[in-house]
């Protein structure tokens, strides 16, 4: 708990009001507030007044300085206990904003646990009454400043009621005032300020609930989620090259549409300008004097998405039935690449309402989608909803050395290696190596595998038992030989030329040894990242024109997680979806290829030809052009490849 608030929270706070100046004295509050007040200045005689005055205008100060704390920290003076967030759930109990902490009234623990920090208005005038008693004595200066007047002091006991328009402050606080010697006890003071902290306040518990019932950010989340394009979702592809984002970039794109969106939303029945119905939320009775706002925050934020290969996104193409070797290839191409992407999306919202007389009241909360859900995993996936249990306990300690190879092929160091453990399904983040090694706790796993990963390093992966501590374990990764890459077409005729602006080349890359796979759409991608070792290349020439496809009925399968504990501990199941596909008719025709292996080592260019075939116009000249290009390294016309 905090044990005070200094001078700089209260600037920091008064900054960060949208309305300008929250700071306010009963000046502008009505003959009513102002009643009590009058009373006791008035029960004081004439001389002994300007004490009086001076004793309770100071005390009216601090008052406003605990609304205006209390305020701009959700009902909060004293914050609560730190309860720290986690990588798996990046969230504390507390938001910062502009340096600012504020307690959420919702939010997930670190460790997973649903909980609200919702003040009740007994809470809210504890803490206003606990400060006053903390700094009410710092008023005692002003008196003691008085020229002739000698003021004794009791001890400070108050008394605070928050109602919808006026905050009541009753201190006890005796006085025993002496001047000109004649003296005078007054045994307390009592003032109001005007504020509608009261109304503030119920409308912000009308929103919760409203958020809590029905997830009206989250239900506007998913739909920016299914809607916006940068934002892959649920879909079936017709496009030649595949469908592939990185995480990264969905991420951003995500990002940037939560807070050009959310802060659209308005609460029904207050303040604001013209709307569109879809985003007024109605929460029961407001009034028309309060502004709301909505702000949609972005840090801290959490973010999966599944399935995923590393950093990439990709759709699947629907395999062919099996009866047809260059059709199935042709399809796979060409024709349908499905994808169904899940996410798991945390991020803050911070609600602010504003009276008309400036004073604002804020509380943030956080919005939380599970497996595409609002809030609560109605699916049933509950491994993404929850740490995998086997990640939790890290017993076993072990040591981790990320290595490389330089030019001249001498093992040498690597930092800034993210380390993972893989065992069965489950993956455990583990760490990043930053002084050539990393000393920590992993899980314990019997033939798992370890795995490294770094931008511009194929991933290193070993396979290890978790079990025995005090192993160490050398992972090498290996760094990529980047190539600009040149593709050339060989005609019937023997005559080598550049592709022409109606052509484009599929290459599929594999290195069988070292599992590296690459794919990549020639000349829209130029560069290839490739390891040293031997690779089987398949170019495939497409160009401009119609080649007609029927339609039919497919089956797609991955892997989601299972229901209850299986998928807390990361089981999962296979599931199936069923999509049918149109008659097609594509605008690309199957024109030529090759196929033919290379051993790669150093250099900067790859050059690589490929034979043209005659344009197919049925399914029997493609079988023909098909064959034709598989066997182009037979051809006495053929180039083989080049590297420079």
């Amino acid at each position: 708990m905090r044990a005070q608030v200094t001078l700089f929270v209260i600037i920091a706070i008064l900054i960060v009001s949208s309305a300008g100046a929250i700071y306010y004295i009963s000046s502008t509050a009505s003959k009513s507030v102002l009643a009590r007040e009058t009373a006791i200045i008035n029960s004081v005689p004439e001389k002994f007044r300007p004490a009086e005055n001076s004793f309770i205008s100071c005390l009216k100060t601090k008052a406003s300085d605990a609304l205006t704390i209390l305020g701009s920290q959700a009902g909060y003076i004293y914050l609560p206990d730190t309860d720290e967030g986690s990588d798996f759930m990046p969230f504390s109990n507390t938001l910062d904003f502009l340096g600012l902490n504020i307690p959420y009234w919702w939010y997930v623990s670190g460790n997973n646990i649903q909980k609200n920090q919702v003040p009740s208005l007994t809470f809210m005038q504890n803490q206003l009454k606990t400060y006053m008693d903390n700094n009410a004595k710092s008023c005692e200066d002003n008196l003691r400043l008085l020229e002739g007047f000698n003021v004794n002091f009791g001890t400070p006991q108050t008394s605070v009621k928050i109602n919808d328009n006026y905050v009541s402050f009753d201190i006890a606080y005796p006085l025993n005032i002496e001047y000109s010697n004649e003296n005078i006890a007054v045994p307390k003071q009592s003032f109001d300020i005007s504020t509608q902290l009261g109304k503030l306040y119920n409308t912000a518990v009308k929103i919760m609930d409203k958020e809590n019932n029905n997830s009206f950010v989250e239900a506007r989340t998913l739909d920016e989620i299914f809607l916006y394009p940068e934002i892959p979702s649920t879909s079936l592809s017709f496009e030649c090259s595949p469908k592939i984002w990185t995480k990264t970039a969905v991420q951003e794109s995500l990002k940037n549409v939560i807070v050009s969106n959310i802060p659209f939303i308005k609460i029904k029945g207050t303040n604001y300008g013209k709307s569109q119905k879809y985003f007024e939320i109605n929460v029961g009775n407001t009034d028309s004097s309060i502004r709301a706002s909505v702000i949609a925050l972005t840090n801290p934020f959490k973010f999966e998405v599944i399935p995923s290969d590393g950093e990439l996104l990709k759709g699947q193409q629907v395999i062919g039935d099996g009866e047809n070797e260059a059709l199935d290839y042709i399809k796979n191409l060409f024709c349908i690449s499905s994808y169904h992407f899940v996410y798991t999306v945390g991020y803050p919202v911070l609600i602010q309402l504003n009276d008309e007389n400036g004073y604002m009241f804020q509380f943030p909360f956080q919005v939380l989608i599970v497996n595409n859900q609002p809030k609560e995993d109605k699916a049933g996936g509950a491994g993404y909803a929850i740490e995998p249990e086997l990640c939790k306990f890290k017993l076993a300690k072990e040591t981790i050395n990320t290595l490389t190879s330089d030019e001249q092929g001498n093992v040498i160091p690597l930092n800034d290696v993210d380390i993972s453990l893989k065992c069965i399904s489950t993956t455990c983040e583990i760490g990043r190596v930053q002084k050539n090694s990393i000393d920590t706790t992993f899980p314990q796993c019997v033939n798992g595998f370890l795995i490294a990963r770094k931008d511009g390093y194929y991933p290193a992966k070993y396979q290890v038992s978790t079990n025995i501590e005090n192993q160490e374990f050398n992972l090498i990764l290996e760094k990529y030989l980047n190539f600009t890459l040149n593709i050339s077409v060989i005609e019937q005729d023997g005559k080598i030329r550049s592709l022409n602006g109606r052509e484009t080349v599929v290459i599929g890359m594999t290195n069988d040894l070292k599992g590296h796979n690459l794919n990549l759409i020639y000349p829209s991608e130029t560069n290839a990242n490739l390891l040293s070792g031997d690779y089987s290349v398949k170019l495939s020439l497409f160009e401009k024109g119609t080649f007609n496809l029927a339609g039919q009925k497919v089956n797609q399968c991955t892997d989601v997680p299972q229901g209850g504990l299986l998928g807390v501990i990361g089981l999962t199941e296979e599931k199936c979806f069923d999509f049918s596909t149109p008659d097609l008719k594509l605008d690309q025709v199957f024109g030529g290829g090759a196929e033919f292996s290379i051993n790669v080592e150093k250099g900067k260019s790859l050059h690589m030809y490929l034979l043209k075939t005659d344009t197919p116009k049925n399914v029997d000249e493609l079988n023909a052009a098909y064959d034709a290009a598989k066997a182009a390294s037979l051809s006495a016309n053929f180039k083989g490849p080049e590297i420079k």
